[in-house]
């Protein structure tokens, strides 16, 4: 094989990968979106239900991960892409470097949802531990009304004369 249909054969499966990181980077980009609107449902509202976002982001996911099935990432073919960015073709320079470009895209998106999902567990974990301490106060209140009675006070007592 010559050098230039190599070139061609190179600037074709660049140009095919593109396609399919513009596919992925589509997904990514919704999931990104469903997570951002997740973190900020868990922000700001407590009360809020979160069930309509977390199934539309589990959805994307799954149809996300159906493509990544279809798709492997082809490092070789990126570090063909690398190694044409420095060459003097027009074709595959400008194809390479569109690779790089959506690679990184994806890989910065990948890493946003990380980052935001890691936000949200936190914010989940947060409000477990509220819950529990709650759950433990009501539990230790109840055992006190059990042991001495409705009649007992929780705070401290207010006394009417200043004597106490």
């Amino acid at each position: 094989m010559t050098e230039h249909s190599s070139t061609r054969a190179d600037a074709s499966r660049i140009r095919d990968y593109i396609a399919l990181l513009e596919e992925k980077n589509k997904h990514l980009i919704s999931i990104a979106q469903s997570s951002l609107s997740l973190r900020t449902a868990l922000d700001h509202d407590l009360s809020e239900s979160i069930d309509s976002i977390l199934a539309q982001r589990g959805q994307q996911c799954l149809e996300f991960v159906e493509i990544c099935r279809q798709t492997r990432d082809d490092e070789a073919l990126i570090e063909t892409a690398r190694n044409a960015v420095g060459q003097a073709d027009g074709q595959l320079r400008h194809a390479a470097s569109e690779l790089l470009v959506q690679k990184s895209k994806s890989d910065s998106l990948a890493q946003e949802i990380l980052d935001c999902q890691k936000q949200c567990e936190i914010i989940l974990k947060s409000r477990l531990e509220s819950t529990s301490r709650a759950l433990k106060t009501s539990v230790q209140r109840r055992k006190l009304d059990a042991a001495y009675g409705p009649a007992h006070k929780h705070a401290v007592p207010n006394f009417l004369d200043k004597q106490r």
